[in-house]
């Protein structure tokens, strides 16, 4: 969009501030902060969400520095509940805009959103997610340390694993954890068998594909180990019979792979 000004001879600093001026006249935005609350990008300046009419039609937000100890904005705004298009702007705000402020938000979007959807490690997630934003909004990001740990909290909320159950009854899978995907966005069965709740539970962890392996070995392999059972729930048995995970393996020529897993 600012390329055609170059050839009118603007140097840097006035294409930063020509950029900070469309930003700033750019429909009004709706972002999420890190911490999942709405926020509201408009003429520059950025609005956290306060409440909703009683009827449900109309969003009040409020100046993102309504709480700042020196600022103390009063700046109110009130959009539609559906289109979110901006009703009326109540009072005036005690600061100078920043357009910069939803260059920042986005690109923190970005990162956290990346950090979900990619294999990248947590220095490659910010470095492309932070690359082409402008010097002015690049000076307010927090520190690349920051990000990255941003990043690894992330992740960690993403993959943290549901609670441990008391018994085997209370015992549930999440659906994302009884399929493998093998390729990007291929995913096939992996919780082959499950017996149900009760006392005498079984459940096997395998693969067409492992199966397939398994069936053209020629020497199989199996094995079983309690240190997989890390806590011991007062109601549940760990005595070998009711509660024991075994590890099948599938050797041919000279690789030996795990490709089944069952646990009773």
């Amino acid at each position: 969009m600012l390329t055609q000004y170059f050839s009118l001879g603007y140097n840097g600093l006035e294409l930063e501030l020509l950029r900070a001026l469309v930003l700033s006249e750019m429909e009004t935005v709706e972002l999420v902060s890190q911490k999942g609350n709405a926020k509201k990008f408009h003429d520059g300046y950025v609005y956290d969400f306060d409440k909703q009419s009683e009827n449900g039609d109309v969003k009040f937000w409020r100046c993102e520095l309504s709480r700042s100890s020196s600022l103390k904005c009063k700046c109110r705004l009130h959009t539609d509940a559906v289109t979110g298009r901006i009703l009326q702007v109540i009072g005036g705000h005690s600061h100078a805009g920043n357009p910069g402020r939803r260059e920042v938000l986005e690109a923190l979007d970005r990162v956290r959103e990346r950090a979900v959807n990619s294999q990248e490690n947590s220095n490659q997630v910010v470095r492309n997610c932070v690359q082409n934003i402008s010097r002015g909004a690049r000076a307010q990001l927090p520190s690349n340390e920051l990000m990255k740990q941003m990043v690894r909290r992330k992740r960690k909320q993403e993959n943290q694993a549901p609670p441990a159950p008391q018994n085997l009854a209370d015992l549930v899978i999440p659906d994302e954890w009884k399929v493998y995907e093998r390729n990007p966005g291929v995913y096939e069965d992996f919780l082959l068998f499950d017996s149900g709740p009760g006392a005498d539970r079984i459940l096997i962890f395998s693969t067409a594909y492992n199966l397939h392996n398994l069936h053209n070995s020629t020497e199989w392999y199996c094995d079983g180990t309690f240190r997989v059972s890390s806590r011991r729930q007062p109601n549940m048995n760990l005595s070998f019979s009711s509660n024991m995970f075994l590890f099948c393996f599938a050797g041919y020529a000279t690789i030996v792979s795990p490709v089944v897993h069952s646990t009773r």
